[in-house]
Formats: structure tokens, sequence, C-alpha cells
């Protein structure tokens, strides 16, 4: 039985019959489906993100920025690198 159905598949082959070809081509039109709407909710997702982070850098360049100084290796500085870097601290917190 199992024989007769591989010459038969294998003589649909040499004759340019596909058997399964209506099958396979649902399946690789519910795929391509399926797929169309993975990307859609992907792209609508991206577009949420998009949003919401053009809120969050509206909301600080109009409140304000918070900075963080790590001044641990402040010893290793020389007075000239300290002072460079209180000008750049005060400069930009004025504006």
């Amino acid at each position: 039985m199992k024989e007769q159905k591989q010459r038969d598949a294998e003589e649909a082959r040499r004759m340019g019959r596909d058997i399964g070809w209506p099958y396979r081509r649902r399946e690789a039109e519910t795929h391509i489906f399926e797929k169309r709407i993975e990307e859609r909710e992907r792209m609508e997702k991206r577009f949420e993100e998009r949003g919401q982070k053009l809120q969050r850098l509206t909301q600080a360049k109009e409140t304000g920025q918070n900075i963080v100084l790590d001044l641990e290796f402040s010893h290793l500085m020389t007075h000239s690198e300290i002072h460079s870097l209180v000008q750049h601290v005060f400069f930009f917190s004025t504006k």
C-alpha cells in the first residue's frame, strides 16, 4: 500500500502533476496571512512606543533633566579639570 502511494507520487512528479499542490498552497496562504497579521501588530506596537518616547522627550524638555555626577575619581583630577567641570555644570544648568 505504502509502496503503491510512493510509486503513484513519483509517477505524478514525472508527469508534471503535483498531488499535494492545493493543500500546500492553502498552507502557504495561511502562513503568509499569519505573517502579515504579526507584522501589522509589530508595526502598531512600534508606533505606540514611538509616541510614548516622544511624550517622554517632550516632558523632559519642558521640565528639565536630572543629572548625576559621579565624582568618585575626583582625587585623580587636576585643578584645571575640576574647574572645567564646574564651568560646564554651571553653563548647562542655567540654560
